[in-house]
C-alpha cells in the first residue's frame, strides 16, 4: 500500500493522483500460489532510489539552466545589433529543449515504470534499462553540440560537464 507520501510523489511528478483509482482486485488466486499481492520486494527502496535520482537530474538540470541563461546573456550582448539574433536564439532555444526533453521524457518513464513495478524481476528489469537509457545519454551528451557550449569563447559556463557527471553519477547509483 502507498504512503500519503508517495502518493503525492505520483501526483507531483507525474499528474496522477493514485487516490482518485479505485482500488485493483487481488490477482492472487485460489491457494496463493499466484504472484503476491502487494509492492515488490525492495520496492520502497527502489521507489527512494529512484527519487533521489529523479531529485539529482533536477538539480543539474536547473544548473544547466542558469548556465545557458549566462551564456544567452553573452550572446545577445554579442549580437544585439544582428537582424538574424532573434531567430538564433529561438533556434538554441529549440536545441536545448529537445535535449532536456529527451533527457526528461526518458527519466519520466523509467521512474514511472519503478512505480508500478509488481516484482523484484520487474524492479530489475526497470533499474537495467534505465541504466542503458543514462548510458545512450551520456553518449550523446558526448557528440552533441551542447558539449561544445562549455569551451565556448563568450562566457565560462559548466552545462555538459554537470550534466555528464550527474549522468554518471546515477549510473553508478543503479549499479
Amino acid at each position: 500500500m502507498p504512503t500519503p507520501e508517495q502518493d503525492k510523489f505520483m501526483a507531483e511528478v507525474f499528474g496522477v493522483d493514485p487516490t482518485r483509482y479505485p482500488p485493483v482486485a487481488s490477482s492472487g488466486g485460489a491457494g496463493g500460489a499466484g504472484v503476491a499481492d502487494g509492492p515488490a520486494p525492495g520496492g520502497a527502496d527502489a521507489l527512494k532510489l529512484f527519487q533521489g535520482l529523479s531529485a539529482q537530474w533536477q538539480q543539474a538540470e536547473q544548473h544547466a539552466h542558469g548556465e545557458v541563461q549566462k551564456l544567452k546573456a553573452a550572446l545577445d550582448d554579442l549580437y544585439s545589433d544582428d537582424p538574424a539574433a532573434e531567430q538564433m536564439e529561438k533556434d538554441f532555444q529549440v536545441h536545448l529543449d529537445a535535449i532536456f526533453g529527451k533527457f526528461d521524457g526518458e527519466l519520466a518513464k523509467e521512474l514511472q515504470m519503478a512505480a508500478v513495478a509488481k516484482t523484484g524481476a520487474e524492479l530489475v528489469t526497470v533499474k537495467a534499462e534505465f541504466r542503458q537509457q543514462l548510458l545512450e545519454m551520456i553518449a550523446f551528451l558526448e557528440h552533441d553540440s551542447i558539449a561544445l557550449m562549455d569551451s565556448n569563447p563568450l562566457v565560462k559556463v559548466d552545462i555538459a560537464s554537470v550534466c555528464e557527471s550527474t549522468l554518471k553519477s546515477m549510473v553508478a547509483a543503479l549499479a
